[in-house]
């Protein structure tokens, strides 16, 4: 009979152990997501060639970049963002060029260079509209279910149904990581909007009523 007590004692025991990192994972989960959420519903955003971007260019961490860039789906973005930085690296060589000799014919480059850059920015947003929409829509879906089941969470806890709270908390929790990987996505797409070393930011359509927060 002792031996048998301490047998379930120790299972016990080991199901709280088990229990306690699941816990603290779900927890961790359920933060990221949040911060993740709130990090987007927290940006300032314009209009750029009909496609709602951020403000600024979005940061991103190098190991996911280059995941994003060597991945296949991706090489139709990748071709006109490569193509976009040869035609700013054109530019930038023909506006420091000094030669008096060649100044009319430089300024006729660079006129054909500017009209160049403006196609292939157009191009370039169309791709990002198109590979952002399916996400963008998974992504305010993804939300959608996360805010529910926290509030849910939040309404059994203050009725005091512990066990309800946690079931919400739980299932918010395994959502949570797809709404991470989903404003990681847009936010690489993003990323390929901007060319900080050769534009500030890009130009919004309008003025100052084109900023979203």
């Amino acid at each position: 009979m002792l031996k048998h007590y301490v047998s379930i004692l120790t299972l016990f025991i080991a199901a709280c152990m088990f229990a306690q990192p699941l816990q603290a994972n779900d927890a961790k989960g359920a933060k990221g997501a949040k911060e993740a959420k709130e990090a987007k519903a927290g940006e300032e955003t314009q209009i750029v060639n009909g496609l709602e971007i951020p403000l600024k260019c979005p940061n991103v961490r190098k190991e996911y970049l280059e995941s994003f860039q060597k991945n296949k789906n991706n090489a139709e973005l990748l071709a006109a963002y490569g193509e976009q930085l040869a035609l700013y690296v054109e530019r930038e060589a023909l506006q420091t060029g000094n030669d008096p000799k060649e100044a009319r014919r430089a300024e006729e480059k660079l006129k054909k260079i500017n009209s160049k850059i403006e196609r292939n920015k157009k191009k370039l947003f169309n791709i990002a509209k198109k590979m952002r929409k399916p996400i963008d829509k998974n992504y305010e879906q993804v939300v959608k279910k996360f805010n529910e089941h926290e509030e849910k969470a939040k309404k059994a806890e203050e009725r005091g149904q512990e066990k309800v709270a946690m079931k919400h908390s739980q299932d918010a929790a395994k959502i949570s990581q797809n709404m991470i990987n989903l404003k990681n996505s847009i936010d690489m797409i993003n990323y390929h909007l901007f060319f900080d070393d050769y534009e500030p930011t890009p130009e919004a359509e309008a003025d100052k009523g084109d900023k979203k927060k």
